[in-house]
């Protein structure tokens, strides 16, 4: 399979990314630094990419792409809204593109996170649904 995905400097990412290309697949890595891929082991094809404009980094795929693991996430930021920005918005944002490219042919899309992107919060905070109004 012929496979992108997000975050592939990432801890989780870098090592899935080595066990796919091990298996046999096709792996784009999509990520913001080149340097950190390589030193997470730089196994596939490098794609810059950044969640706050993901339309570049979607447009250079192959029209061949089977699926799509999304790991990408901010987990450090200065407010609430930082995290929100990059992990609710950038997803809205990577969706899109992805939705409009593939959207004639089977393709799998794979997403997952961490309670740590959802940034500090209070017991309060942490249930509510406001965030899930972006995806309707």
């Amino acid at each position: 399979m012929k496979i992108a995905l997000t975050g592939g400097s990432g801890f989780i990412g870098g090592h899935l990314c080595d066990h796919l290309t091990q298996k046999g697949h096709d792996v784009i890595s999509l990520a913001r630094s080149q340097k950190k891929w390589e030193e997470s082991g730089g196994q596939g094809t490098f794609v810059p990419f950044d969640l706050e404009g993901p339309e570049q980094g979607i447009a250079s795929l192959p029209e061949n792409l089977d699926g799509f693991i999304h790991l990408a996430a901010v987990l450090f930021g200065r407010t609430k809204e930082d995290y929100f920005k990059a992990n609710v918005l950038g997803l809205k944002k990577l969706l899109q593109p992805l939705i409009q490219k593939y959207q004639e042919k089977e393709f799998h899309f794979v997403f997952l996170s961490s309670i740590a992107c959802a940034g500090p919060s209070t017991h309060d905070d942490f249930y509510n649904d406001e965030w899930a109004l972006y995806f309707n």
